[in-house]
């Protein structure tokens, strides 16, 4: 199984000061944040939870989205959907990357 990274400021700016592993995904000018948290911790999870962040900013709450994705089955397997999520996520970023440079789209 790969090693897991832990990016600390990922997880304090996510508010989740107990995750095991982070990762911060460029998308646009937004980011795109998934943490792995043991249970009965930073959330009130009784299992492992792979959490997303989609455009979140903690200076404005009222920006961006969340999901918390509970795992019962225990920590490897909640390793193994974090991983498989981030693989997801960083996929379909280089899908709309591509799609963005073949249409010649430009951000503002």
């Amino acid at each position: 199984m790969p090693e897991l990274e832990l990016d600390t400021k990922t997880a304090e700016r996510m508010g989740l000061p107990s995750a095991v592993a982070t990762v911060r995904l460029p998308d646009q000018d937004e980011q795109i944040e998934v943490a792995l948290l043991p249970p009965e911790t930073d959330l009130a999870t009784t299992d492992w939870a792979v959490i997303v962040h989609y455009g979140c900013d903690p200076d404005r709450p009222d920006l961006g989205s969340s999901s918390v994705e509970e795992v019962p089955e225990g920590r490897e397997t909640a390793t193994q959907r974090y991983l498989e999520m981030v693989s997801e996520l960083r996929e379909s970023l280089e899908r709309e990357e591509e799609i963005r440079n073949l249409s010649g789209y430009s951000p503002m």
